[in-house]
């Protein structure tokens, strides 16, 4: 900042490579639109589901971007057949209801699905996470 006369308040020049904070993102504009519906289902287990998928997210974003980026979308084999992924065969394949987690990529989004207690698609008390 440089100012003609000095002990005179001067205007500063906008640096455009200065950090500037910015409002959160919404989900929807994370996630093109698609919003994960809220699920019906309660308690520990979960939770736990939630947990397990947030750390399946993370694996699967490693394993994207060692196997060819946004192009390819793994499967739960995949993620196990890559041990650099940090993929857990014993944590990360069945949910707590004894289903395998769903790995959707729709429109380079990373969808995950567990089918929730009822072990049924497409009902109230799936748990999807993007």
């Amino acid at each position: 900042m440089v100012c003609a006369l000095p002990f005179v308040a001067c205007k500063r020049k906008s640096d455009p490579y200065e950090h500037r904070p910015r409002p959160a993102m919404t989900a929807s504009e994370i996630t093109d639109g698609e919003v994960a519906p809220p699920t019906s289902a309660e308690g520990p287990e979960v939770e736990r589901a939630k947990v397990t998928m947030t750390a399946l997210r993370a694996v699967v974003g490693f394993w994207r971007l060692e196997q060819g980026g946004r192009t390819r979308c793994p499967t739960l084999r995949d993620l196990a057949a890559a041990p650099s992924s940090g993929f857990d065969p014993n944590t990360m394949t069945l949910d707590p209801w004894g289903r395998p987690f769903e790995v959707d990529c729709l429109q380079g989004i990373v969808r995950l699905r567990s089918l929730g207690p009822d072990r049924q698609p497409n009902t109230p008390d799936d748990i999807i996470r993007f």
